[in-house]
């Protein structure tokens, strides 16, 4: 992978880190590692569903017994691929960008899956950590994973979607293992998502990068138009796009340039601007004239694919989602911080994070926060058509009674 993407290996951009840990893992003995708990999972619970927990048997690592626990598996592939995630965390510590010197639409991100694979071994890894009572260690992996996910976000809309999958990998483990974080960890955590919070990715500049891989794929766009519009409506416009004079071809293109600039100029503004504005109702795109072959009905069937409301809104509430998870995350980290000061639950998110955090800018309103005896609840009302957005805090059991006015 290294080879197929960096012309020149410079050994100062963490990108190259990570494709070297990408080089570093078998990919297929991976695969083999995470059937083999997905089916041990399925074995587990299938009794109780009344299901065969026979019926389909993957193959079994070779350092890997059929009685082994699910645990075991996991410290077994952590044993075999947890060093890799070393080379991510090198990455991360170096200024990271795309080393590719050109991109088009015909530019293909083979890395982005793999860069997946090693998200999933960086959480297992951390997985393994809790259960041998190495919780800072765990904590540290899994912001290492965030990092790595706001470093892969560049450029492109599509590196972006890809970050925010692997932040939620990460966050995935938090949520199974909020219960077990100490007072430390707990501070720590609250420390750096807090700054990740006050300094955000700028994702209006993902716009702008990728109103410039379109503005500079235009040529490509026009001479196959019908491999770039997808939607059937648009495909009925594909002959007259190419029976265009060169003339009228010229003056698509400069039309098609100034719409596209115009309507991610305004994307970028918008994102680039305060939370609270990013979900603001967009307003649709005015619809073509149907039969209609003049050069500006073509600039606006064109135009819509490139930079339509409706695949913006799509990609803002992605990455309003990812944003929301990061504050729930602080949040957390704040609540059970009060609570091993205090030994009581806060009786407001205010009362634990300040004003400022406890609000959720997306909902435009406070996020949810119930205390239920020794335990609490907190989420997001979420984005429109999205539902709530929660981490779940899982109180730990315990083999005596508890007060439950105490931590």
């Amino acid at each position: 992978m290294l080879q197929k993407i960096v012309p020149v290996v410079t050994g100062k951009n963490g990108y190259e880190d990570y494709l070297m840990a990408v080089d570093k893992v078998d990919g297929r003995l991976l695969g083999v590692y995470e059937q083999w708990i997905s089916y041990k999972r399925v074995k587990l619970t299938a009794p109780q569903k009344g299901e065969d927990p026979d019926a389909e048997v993957p193959e079994m690592p070779a350092d890997v017994t059929p009685d082994m626990s699910i645990l075991a598996v996991r410290k077994a592939e952590n044993e075999r691929f947890g060093f890799a995630f070393d080379q991510v965390i090198a990455g991360n510590g170096k200024r990271v960008w795309d080393p590719r010197e050109t991109q088009s639409f015909n530019t293909l991100f083979p890395e982005f899956a793999k860069f997946k694979v090693l998200a999933r071994i960086g959480t297992n890894r951390a997985h393994v950590a809790f259960s041998e009572g190495r919780t800072l260690g765990a904590v540290k992996d899994l912001l290492e994973v965030i990092d790595f996910s706001r470093n892969m976000s560049q450029k492109t809309l599509i590196s972006m979607l890809v970050g925010i999958a692997v932040q939620a990998i990460a966050l995935a483990e938090f949520n199974e293992h909020l219960g077990q974080l100490p007072l430390g960890d707990c501070q720590y955590i609250a420390k750096q998502a807090k700054s990740l919070l006050e300094h955000p990715l700028s994702t209006g500049s993902v716009f702008q990068g990728e109103a410039t891989l379109s503005l500079s794929s235009l040529d490509d766009i026009l001479k196959e138009p019908g491999a770039f519009l997808t939607e059937d409506e648009d495909k009925s416009y594909v002959k007259a796009i190419q029976n265009l004079s060169s003339a009228d071809r010229d003056r698509l293109k400069a039309q098609l340039i100034n719409s596209v600039q115009l309507r991610l100029q305004a994307t970028q503004a918008l994102l680039d601007g305060p939370e609270d504005k990013w979900l603001l109702t967009m307003a649709g795109d005015p619809a073509p004239s149907v039969g209609d072959g003049s050069v500006g009905n073509l600039c606006l069937v064109l135009a819509n694919s490139l930079a339509g409301s409706d695949s913006k809104r799509g990609y803002v509430t992605a990455m309003a989602k990812g944003r929301i998870q990061l504050r729930l995350l602080y949040l957390h980290a704040k609540v059970l911080e009060y609570h091993w000061k205090t030994g009581v639950w806060p009786t407001t998110l205010a009362q634990a994070a300040g004003a400022e955090f406890a609000r959720d800018p997306f909902a435009q309103a406070p996020f949810h926060y119930e205390v239920n005896g020794n335990t609490y609840r907190l989420y997001s009302t979420g984005i429109t058509g999205a539902g709530p957005i929660e981490l779940k805090y899982v109180r730990p059991h315990t083999n005596v009674d508890e007060n439950p006015d105490k931590p």
